[in-house]
């Protein structure tokens, strides 16, 4: 009988993961809605009740699985929520049972288009995340750059709990605190005991639980926070579109295209580092700012709710916006950074109106979110020893959005003349310095048009409508434009440029950003679409000149979204046809869907000799060290030759384990261009490789499995312990080996 393989395994997995999402992404947001009856749940329509059970679960859930303070096992928490889903079974008959029939609606077209909607972001999530083997070879998608972390921090919850440990570095083979934010990884972990599927999968769930999460959410916020309440369920259907709209990305991707580079990007927006991501960027690779992002807005909504609210319902109402601002400053910190400035102006614009409700509320749900949080908070911000992590400082600076970029795009493609600075790009034309200043501003205007698109046409009508036509500004618009305003002037003048890591502020104000232009926009193109079909409009000449960019810029952001798609999962391909760049360190080597599925076995190998808590290290600045992460699912004693400090541990702990490691797989050995290179070059030892000191490494970090691989110096020296010691798994990419039982 033929074995099913990894790539169906895997997908197979993710499916049976979804069929948890009601227990985590449906129940708990059901019971804490029901039971409250915030915005008076119980007498609205059961597609309404839904939403608001997709959106509270995500911080009930988040908030129970992590259980700051309580200490529960993880077994535990999951008899709480299966307890949860059992009693929100019972609270459904009983909601039925009592229904006063004000629960009815009906169904049209709209909900129909917004059901499929619903059933397709779960296949695009199971689709695009699950690795796609053909033969021998494996190809995983553009997000395996970031998920290879992202599935040992759930690794790392399945086997500690919550906090989980860092899982990328070990003492004496045990784990540090994670230093990070980890609530959805926690989560994810549930979902991992509950289905008995690996983290991978788990991950994949969340993602798909994040996505109808964050669909509920931009529906409620059209019906509570929109600037139209006409014809909702149209808004709603055009809001599925508009949430697929990039921004003139696909043009620098074209010309990437047919310029002498010929080169595909593995992400269409990965030609600018400060870029706005898209939703369906957002939801496979970063699932946890997507909910960070829900329990922001859906926290700030309640709180807005209780204007015309009093006694004791308005506790309730705080108690609850407390929950979604404690989970979100777990499980997203940046977003939630930006979200407290918009918090402060809602709160300034309330005591201007004397909403004082709306002050007394956002304040008593600010002080009781950092109690909630207060654990966490706790452990993210203590010291982590004496010593200092490359890669782990975070200037926040004063500078305009694009600028760093357009520096770095001139310095590489149009180098001042007389500049050394060598980028490795053979395609450079030196230029004068003054022109090059001048050409700056203009590279950043043109920067900002392209990732903008045609949410700059929506941004300008609205402008027209609220700054220059007569009449007040209504509740709702002033509210929208605190939101936006609070995540723009820091997204556009605060930048968080870490030693090695992109704008990572910059990145997040730019979703929330997005998230307040899709609410604006979404009736723009409702009316539009309704305005199709009858008889056209007298208009002035300069406005049909206008909307008809916006409609060119809205396909061109739509075909930018499905070359995005496109080109994000069949990334791997690409780079071995020639016709996409190899973005990173471990894509540089031929035949490399044959060599991520050779690595994948020997991981599995490791796993299957090995105890769930068992310690598996490769080659810490290995070419192969970023594939390692993706398949192990045990712990590290150093994942790289800094040993990802970063996510937890003390930093002066490291190059004793790190140097001793590199030693043993033959030192550095060439430097390329990616790798992290923090320690110093260290030349191949002949000492070093022999299997007395493999014992001794062993011994010394608590090993239990050593993975050697072909870009290891000790791999091609026959006398090295790679080939001395007898391996329990090998192949000609990877050979496993056990560690002798002290």
């Amino acid at each position: 009988m033929q074995q099913m393989t990894y790539g169906w395994s895997e997908l197979l997995k993710s499916g049976l993961g979804t069929l948890t999402l009601p227990c985590f992404f449906l129940a708990p947001g059901y019971l804490a809605s029901s039971l409250t009856n915030v915005f008076e749940f119980r007498k609205q329509s059961w597609v309404e009740r839904l939403l608001w059970s997709l959106v509270l679960s995500v911080p009930v859930s988040l908030v129970l699985a992590v259980h700051p303070g309580v200490g529960l096992s993880p077994l535990w928490t999951l008899r709480l929520f299966e307890l949860l889903f059992l009693i929100a079974i019972v609270r459904v008959v009983w909601d039925i049972r009592h229904d006063s029939g004000a629960g009815h609606a009906s169904w049209d077209r709209y909900a129909t288009i917004c059901a499929v909607a619903a059933a397709g972001l779960v296949a695009y999530c199971l689709l695009a995340a699950a690795p796609l083997q053909i033969h021998q070879k494996l190809y995983e998608s553009a997000a395996w750059q970031d998920w290879n972390v992202r599935i040992q921090l759930v690794n790392s919850a399945l086997r500690g709990g919550s906090p989980p440990g860092n899982p990328m570095f070990a003492i004496d083979g045990v784990a540090p605190p994670l230093h990070y934010y980890y609530f959805w990884y926690v989560l994810c972990a549930q979902i991992s005991l509950l289905t008995g599927v690996g983290a991978r999968a788990a991950l994949t769930t969340s993602a798909a639980g994040a996505a109808l999460a964050l669909m509920a959410c931009v529906f409620l916020s059209l019906k509570y926070l929109g600037v139209s309440r006409h014809n909702l369920r149209r808004q709603c259907a055009a809001s599925l579109m508009v949430g697929c709209v990039l921004g003139l990305d696909i043009l620098p991707a074209v010309l990437g295209v047919v310029l002498p580079f010929r080169r595909v990007h593995p992400d269409i927006q990965l030609w600018l580092d400060d870029r706005s991501p898209s939703w369906l960027h957002l939801i496979l690779w970063s699932p946890h700012h997507i909910g960070g992002l829900v329990c922001c807005v859906i926290g700030a909504l309640l709180v807005l709710r209780t204007k015309d609210i009093s006694g004791w319902q308005r506790a309730v109402y705080a108690l609850l916006a407390a929950v979604c601002f404690a989970a979100a400053a777990g499980t997203s910190t940046f977003v939630t950074a930006l979200f407290v400035l918009v918090c402060l102006a809602i709160v300034g614009d309330a005591a201007w109106r004397r909403e004082w409700r709306v002050v007394q509320t956002m304040i008593g749900a600010g002080v009781l979110s950092l109690l909630i949080a207060m654990p966490f908070l706790h452990s993210a911000t203590a010291p982590q020893g004496q010593g200092h992590a490359r890669g782990a400082e975070r200037a926040i600076k004063i500078s305009v959005r694009y600028n760093d970029q357009a520096h770095q795009m001139l310095m590489r493609y149009f180098p001042a003349k007389g500049a050394a600075q060598d980028f490795g790009h053979g395609h450079r034309f030196a230029i004068p310095l003054r022109v090059q200043q001048m050409a700056r501003p203009l590279l950043i205007l043109s920067m900002f048009l392209v990732d903008f698109g045609f949410f700059l046409f929506v941004l300008g009508d609205r402008v027209q409508r609220d700054f220059f036509s007569p009449g007040r500004m209504e509740r709702n618009q002033r509210i929208l434009w605190l939101m936006f305003l609070g995540v723009a002037v820091p997204g556009f003048l605060v930048t968080s440029s870490p030693a090695e890591l992109n704008n990572d502020l910059g990145r997040h104000a730019g979703m929330c950003m997005r998230f307040v232009l899709l609410l604006w926009a979404s009736p723009m193109v409702a009316t539009y679409l309704e305005q199709l079909g009858q008889a056209p409009s007298l208009s002035s000449q300069r406005k049909i000149v206008l909307q008809r960019c916006a409609v060119g810029a809205f396909v061109l952001g739509l075909a930018g979204q499905v070359w995005q798609i496109a080109v994000n999962r069949f990334d791997i391909p690409l780079v071995e046809a020639g016709e996409a760049p190899p973005y990173t360190i471990a894509t540089r080597m031929p035949n490399i869907g044959w060599r991520f599925h050779q690595i994948h076995l020997a991981m599995e190998a490791a796993a299957l000799a090995t105890a769930p808590n068992a310690v598996v290290q490769a080659n810490p600045n290995g070419r192969l060290e970023p594939v390692y992460l993706l398949y192990t699912s045990r712990q590290m004693a150093a994942s790289d030759d800094g040993c990802n400090v970063p996510f937890g541990g003390d930093p002066s702990a490291c190059p004793p384990i790190a140097q001793s490691l590199v030693g043993l797989f033959g030192g550095t050995g060439p430097r390329f261009h990616g790798m992290s290179n923090i320690l110093p070059q260290m030349p191949l030892q002949p000492e070093l490789i022999t299997t007395t000191n493999f014992d001794r490494v062993c011994r010394e970090d608590r090993l239990s499995i050593v993975v050697a691989t072909y870009s290891d110096p000790a791999w091609h020296h026959p006398e090295s312990w790679v080939w001395q010691k007898q391996p329990v798994y090998a192949n000609s990419t990877a050979r496993v080996f056990a560690c002798p039982i002290p």
